[in-house]
């Protein structure tokens, strides 16, 4: 009998909200405040990219004009690797170079450079890194909380920003010829049906922007970042093949529910981890 009870429900729709609140054990979840809370996530995930990373320069991207060939398989592929796509992103290293030609910023970054050679400034390159492992923070948890029926997290710490030598397939497409999404392995059901399914999360247009532009503009630098202060090959892979990366290793599960926990206690007024979401 123990065995075979159904467990009580733990979620229960609010009576005469209009289904726009429910009761999270004993905990009342508004819609408002979920939208609040997204809202509020997405000026810190700008406010950081433009101000921090970006360093207050606006780098044009033709983010419309952006071509995707779905079928393409070949290692190293991606919506950056793309060549139709080159002119509409621009250089991949164009934070790099704002920074040598803004004498302010070379200043700021730049120890010396001899003869081709950069010798960086590290603690700046650290501090930049760690903006950086912000925003990917950012960017995944509105990734879980507005992209349709939330992923796993080791599903969303597996997703990659071009394909693999080993056979891995990126995530972030271009669907339809306008919709940015993320492409998520479910593999719970691998061992029943023997594959993978690959499900698409369409991403907002602001976090599709975001996403665009940090990995077009800001992961060429964080891949420089990684090589100067680590010297060591594999985070650097890291780097030019996750999508999400915390300085020097995938997040964690504790990492993004302790996350998410803050977000949702501060808003929510409930503390939703991973799970609970």
């Amino acid at each position: 009998m123990v065995r075979d009870a159904q467990k009580d429900s733990d979620i229960q729709w609010r009576h005469g909200s209009n289904y726009s609140s429910v009761i999270y054990r004993g905990d009342e979840v508004k819609l408002e405040d979920i939208r609040e809370c997204l809202g509020a996530m997405e000026d810190e995930t700008v406010s950081l990219l433009e101000d921090q990373l970006l360093l207050g320069h606006h780098f044009p991207l033709d983010i419309p004009s952006l071509k995707d060939d779905l079928g393409q398989k070949d290692p190293g592929y991606s919506l950056f690797s793309e060549e139709r796509n080159l002119s509409s992103l621009g250089d991949e290293d164009a934070l790099l170079a704002y920074i040598i030609n803004t004498p302010s910023l070379r200043q700021e970054f730049i120890l010396r450079i001899d003869s081709n050679h950069i010798q960086w400034n590290l603690p700046r390159l650290h501090t930049w890194l760690a903006g950086f492992a912000r925003l990917d923070m950012l960017c995944l948890l509105q990734v879980l909380m507005s992209g349709g029926a939330p992923a796993r997290a080791t599903e969303l710490m597996g997703m990659l920003r071009q394909n693999s030598s080993q056979g891995m397939e990126r995530s972030l497409r271009i669907l339809g010829g306008q919709s940015v999404v993320l492409m998520v392995t479910y593999n719970k059901m691998r061992t029943q049906e023997s594959r993978d399914r690959r499900i698409p999360h369409p991403l907002p247009a602001a976090l599709a922007a975001v996403m665009l532009m940090k990995e077009a503009l800001c992961r060429p630098f964080a891949q420089i970042c990684v090589h100067q202060l680590y010297k060591d090959e594999a985070i650097t892979n890291l780097h030019r093949y996750c999508l999400f990366v915390d300085r020097k290793q995938n997040f964690t599960g504790d990492q993004i529910t302790a996350e998410l926990r803050k977000w949702t206690k501060k808003h929510l007024g409930a503390k939703l981890g991973v799970a609970a979401w």
